[in-house]
């Protein structure tokens, strides 16, 4: 998937150290959103089961973990656990705020070194293009698509760093957002947690279909953005000749058709796009009812308690709504892709030869052209042909 996109990666990962660390800060915040869900249920869990003339639930649950870990957690800790029940929920409050302040940290730090990674990278392929694009055969230049090979430079480029930004900032914040609420939903009730995962599949093959028809719309439009370019490059380029044969209405004529052309092909994206998100949205919410429906089903069997459930509900609801935004991810992916594979096409064409042909001495006396025939690469005619001259020194 995304072949061309893939091609160009290695630019963006030489930033090793910087990706790295944006990477660690992800995992940061999603820890500190895994913790704060886990500490959410459990005061869900004390004002269910707890009152003032009792021992807070918290404190029970921490001893009974901690005979599970075989006594790993110190004594200091439990006891420092409040037993009023409503003392403990303050504590966990205070905790769960001072969490908060340490995820936004990472949070911030992660998207702002991403940005600034994919920035650098998108810049670098950039340059690589203008100069293979200034160095290729003067026939790409002379061909008539020059504003389309311009267009890959900048336009396309832009693009492309949309699909970096994606996948460095976006991507890994919502899946390790989510993979950290899922990774509660399994601690606090594995059972259900593991009957939602039935519709990863069938997400990501919705997903899948609908990202092909955006890739193929998305390359067209871009190939017609190049072309619309170069139409108003010419009219501009040309507006004293457009003014003197007074034929305005036949370039706007021109512009109007391209600009058309450019209009359909995103409206040929604009439904796969429109029908991602509430697709996905239908998906998680049938799941979610009949997870539901079955928690209840257990609470009324004495099989599962209350906070059980709100808790997987509460995680797996978060943990959807990390993902959600994945939709959008992989549309950016998909338009990148597109971008990508018309500025490889560019990458991959070859320069000019300078080192070949012989390097002729500074003339004395004159020049002479005997039959001289030249085309350009791909042109159907010779640009010269059969020409005889002759220039004597100091003549121009």
């Amino acid at each position: 998937m995304f072949p061309a996109f893939r091609t160009l990666l290695p630019t963006l990962l030489s930033h090793k150290a910087r990706l790295g660390f944006a990477l660690v800060m992800a995992f940061v915040s999603a820890a500190n959103l895994g913790v704060g869900i886990l500490g959410l249920v459990a005061v869900v869990r004390v004002v269910l089961e707890g009152s003032e003339d009792e021992v807070s639930p918290l404190v029970t649950q921490a001893r009974e973990f901690d005979a599970t870990l075989n006594g790993a957690i110190p004594d200091a800790w439990i006891n420092a656990i409040p037993e009023d029940p409503f003392h403990s929920v303050v504590v966990v409050f205070v905790l769960l705020g001072a969490l908060t302040l340490v995820g936004a940290t990472a949070n911030f730090l992660h998207a702002a070194t991403s940005m600034t990674v994919s920035l650098r990278a998108v810049t670098d392929i950039r340059s690589r293009a203008f100069e293979r694009l200034v160095r290729a055969p003067l026939g790409v230049a002379m061909s008539g698509h020059g504003a389309d090979w311009l267009s890959r430079v900048v336009n396309d480029a832009n693009a492309l760093g949309r699909g970096f930004q994606a996948l460095t900032n976006k991507a890994v914040a919502q899946i390790t957002k989510g993979a950290a609420a899922l990774v509660a939903a399994f601690l606090v009730e594995w059972r259900l947690a593991l009957i939602t995962m039935g519709v990863v599949p069938v997400i990501a093959f919705v997903i899948r279909k609908l990202a092909k028809r955006i890739r193929r719309a998305s390359k067209a439009a871009m190939k017609g953005q190049g072309q619309l370019l170069g139409v108003a490059t010419e009219s501009m380029g040309g507006a004293r000749v457009v003014k003197v044969h007074g034929t305005e209405s036949i370039e706007a004529a021109r512009f109007d058709e391209r600009n058309e052309h450019v209009y359909r092909q995103h409206l040929r994206a604009r439904m796969a796009r429109a029908l991602s998100s509430p697709l996905t949205e239908l998906i998680v919410f049938t799941a979610v009812g009949i997870l539901a429906m079955v928690g209840i089903r257990q609470i009324l069997n004495g099989e599962l308690s209350i906070d059980q459930l709100v808790g997987v509900l509460g995680a797996l609801g978060i943990a959807g709504q990390s993902l959600k935004p994945l939709n959008t991810v992989v549309q950016d992916l998909t338009v990148a892709e597109a971008a990508a594979q018309r500025i490889t096409e560019l990458l991959d064409r070859p320069a000019e030869d300078r080192a070949s042909g012989e390097t002729l001495p500074r003339h004395a006396q004159s020049l002479t052209f005997d039959g001289v025939s030249f085309a350009y690469d791909g042109a159907e005619r010779e640009a010269l042909s059969g020409i005889d001259l002759d220039i004597t020194a100091g003549e121009a």
